[in-house]
């Protein structure tokens, strides 16, 4: 379950008071995650075949647990016979794209939805429909996308599980239109930021090319000073040729503040500024109830997801899901970004020499 699983609760006991929801049980190999208030009286297990045992038919189980036991934990679910509606997988959902293509293989296609949790900002939708509005094509994109995990314990893939997110949602702006991704000039650092690590991925900085035309850098790290989540496009309207820049920022100062500004340039001789603010929105924290403050993006998820398996009447949700095909897709990315690093020359650095990790599970990511 881990600290993710723990989001995936609070949401879940929300949406409790809008629509009956029964959790079967609870698993975590850390027995000290067991709920103590809500779902305090929900089976708790701490392993996982014990955990699936005790369970024939589920409408969704969620999985939360580090990215690299995904495949593992998928396998054995397949292998237990649960009968299972869907299941809904933190991103990415393997640590390879052999690992994502042998799942593909094992489940149907929207029998697992996974947490590109950004797509569930109110942004994503208000640049979508500004964007079919214009008639805009995307002429080129930059992102900056990380944030500060030095010492922080929890295992992880590396810098390639953040950057998942950026290019899911470049896939998602293209309105997943995209044929072709090529990876271009591309750096690599690893370094001891993981406590029990000697050398793990921290940073990527790459070039990529999204249908043979469109150019896109692509900067993620977890040595950053602070969270950083930012994607800056620019758009082409087929219909007047103008030039729109387009920023998002996402979970800027705390999770789930997202802001969209839309600025159009103006190229004529006599213009007095050379662009000019044509769409804004800015999400706060007063636009969602209180309970589900810096998670109201997980909320839509897993809303989503039910509406979408006719589990939640009286909703209607636009947000495009992510099924098997488009992990997959977001996978292959990733393989291409593992395969340059594997051409490349690494930076490795040595930052805090340490061996064991006698850390506090707490991130330094502090601003959530």
């Amino acid at each position: 379950m881990g600290k993710s699983g723990g989001r995936f609760l609070k949401a879940l006991s929300y949406l409790g008071k809008q629509a009956e929801i029964h959790l079967c049980a609870i698993c975590d190999i850390n027995s000290q995650n067991r709920p103590k208030k809500t779902y305090s009286d929900v089976p708790f297990f701490t392993d996982v075949e014990l955990f699936l045992s005790s369970i024939r038919e589920v409408d969704i189980i969620i999985l939360a647990v580090n990215d690299h036991e995904h495949y593992n934990v998928l396998c054995q679910i397949r292998e237990s016979g649960v009968s299972i509606g869907r299941i809904l997988s933190e991103k990415p959902l393997t640590a390879t794209l052999k690992e994502a293509d042998q799942i593909a293989c094992l489940f149907r296609e929207n029998q697992i939805s996974v947490n590109f949790v950004e797509r569930f900002s109110p942004i994503v939708k208000d640049f979508l429909l500004w964007k079919r509005m214009i008639g805009g094509q995307i002429v080129r994109g930059e992102f900056f996308w990380g944030k500060n995990r030095c010492l922080d314990p929890r295992s992880t893939l590396g810098d390639l599980s953040e950057i998942s997110h950026p290019i899911d949602l470049i896939n998602c702006f293209f309105e997943d239109e995209v044929t072709s991704v090529e990876i271009g000039t591309a750096f690599f650092s690893e370094s001891d930021f993981c406590p029990g690590h000697p050398y793990l991925l921290d940073s990527i900085s790459a070039q990529m090319t999204i249908n043979g035309s469109v150019p896109i850098n692509g900067h993620s790290s977890f040595v950053w000073e602070a969270r950083r989540r930012r994607i800056i496009l620019f758009v082409r309207s087929e219909v007047t040729n103008d030039l729109y820049q387009v920023s998002f920022d996402f979970d800027k100062v705390h999770w789930d503040i997202d802001s969209l500004v839309i600025h159009c340039f103006d190229t004529s001789s006599d213009a007095s500024t050379t662009r000019f603010i044509t769409h804004q929105r800015h999400v706060t924290h007063l636009e969602v109830p209180q309970e589900i403050r810096k998670i109201s993006k997980v909320y839509r998820f897993i809303e989503a997801n039910l509406v979408n398996m006719h589990l939640l009447a009286g909703k209607v949700f636009e947000s495009e899901l992510v099924f098997l095909s488009g992990a997959v897709r977001v996978q292959e990315i990733l393989e291409k970004l593992r395969v340059r690093m594997s051409e490349s020359v690494v930076l490795k650095t040595k930052l805090f020499n340490l061996t064991t990790a006698k850390l506090s599970s707490a991130s330094n990511d502090i601003n959530g």
